[in-house]
């Protein structure tokens, strides 16, 4: 959370995730999460546009918008949504770095995340990351 100061949400995940609370039993390291999640700067990018006092909703023209934010300077940005807002990013070739991490679970079914691309994304390796849970993150940069 320390290298980020902006997340650009879907609207379905900003919905879920944007202004969640912990319960107030949960642990104070969870607690410590969510407040440093929600010190961020927050866009969510939908065809929706409603006021909202801790999120900036953007309609339209996400290059444009997204080249002006970078433009700001600053830390990071991490892109939290769906296949479909990855998959607008990918396109408009606006994703720096991907941290794709793998869950120990087997669904079954569900959305591919990489699903409709036009082109193909070259992308070399550069860090992995294990934790105790059994989660795998991989972190590529686009060739």
């Amino acid at each position: 959370m320390s290298g980020i100061d902006t997340i650009f949400y879907g609207r379905v995940s900003y919905d879920a995730w944007g202004n969640y609370q912990p319960e107030t039993s949960a642990d104070p390291v969870e607690k410590q999460l969510w407040n440093d999640i929600h010190s961020k700067q927050k866009f969510v990018f939908s065809s929706q546009t409603r006021a909202d006092e801790h999120a900036t909703f953007i309609p339209s023209d996400i290059a444009q918008r997204v080249s002006e934010i970078k433009a700001q300077g600053g830390k990071d940005i991490w892109l939290y949504g769906g296949a479909s807002l990855i998959r607008s990013f990918i396109q408009l070739g606006l994703i720096d770095i991907y941290r794709i991490s793998v869950h120990p679970v087997a669904l079954g079914n569900g959305k591919p995340l990489f699903e409709n691309l036009k082109d193909r994304v070259q992308l070399n390796l550069i860090r992995t990351n294990t934790f105790k849970s059994g989660v795998v993150q991989l972190i590529y940069e686009q060739k």
